[in-house]
């Protein structure tokens, strides 16, 4: 892989990895970068070809939104679960 220009794979494996830590720290960030790495790896495959590292930015990616989504559904569960018990009382 000398020579070729690998922009956008790096970019799509960087914002892959940002978006799993990130989903740790701040969940919509996360699920942002996520989709902005899954646009930007499908470009990468496409005009630079199919490699391991396009692949691993996708698939971070693609991690990174699903992760963020269920953290954002388990935060809503929970918040209604204080709801429900304030309420309760």
């Amino acid at each position: 892989m000398e020579g070729n220009n690998t922009t956008l794979t790096i970019a799509s494996l960087v914002l892959g990895i940002a978006a799993i830590v990130l989903d740790f720290v701040y969940t919509i960030a996360g699920i942002i970068l996520g989709i902005i790495g899954i646009v930007i790896a499908v470009q990468a495959r496409k005009k630079e070809g199919i490699s391991g590292m396009s692949t691993a930015g996708l698939v971070c990616s693609i991690v990174g939104v699903a992760l963020g989504g269920a953290m954002y559904l388990c935060a809503i569960c929970a918040i209604g679960a204080i709801f429900g018990i304030a309420a309760g009382m």
